[in-house]
């Protein structure tokens, strides 16, 4: 989207500056749901019994 601003539209650097930086707010809200969400977290340290 960024590419886009800058090369086909021509917007000024700062527009584009604020396109960039927009898309990483955008990016991290997703981001800082899958962090505080314990989908990610794998505990490698405990064993699981074989007696199953």
């Amino acid at each position: 989207m960024t590419a886009l601003a800058a090369m086909y539209f021509g917007l000024p650097l700062p527009y584009v500056f604020l396109m960039m930086t927009s898309e990483e707010v955008v990016k991290l809200l997703p981001t800082l749901k899958r962090l505080f969400g314990s989908k990610w977290v794998n505990n490698l340290t405990v064993e699981e019994s074989a007696n199953a």
